[in-house]
């Protein structure tokens, strides 16, 4: 799992430049995977 967070800290200032010109995102990033094992006695090889 992948968290990224922009603009969290200059979200703190007032700035109207900042508020202008930078965005504030967050992203998240999930990835799930399952090994499969095969063996001879499922006819595989």
């Amino acid at each position: 799992m992948n968290l990224e967070a922009s603009g969290l800290l200059t979200g703190l200032v007032r700035n109207s430049f900042i508020d202008e010109q930078l965005y504030r995102f967050v992203k998240l990033d999930a990835e799930y995977a399952k090994l499969l094992k095969l063996t001879q006695k499922q006819g595989w090889w």
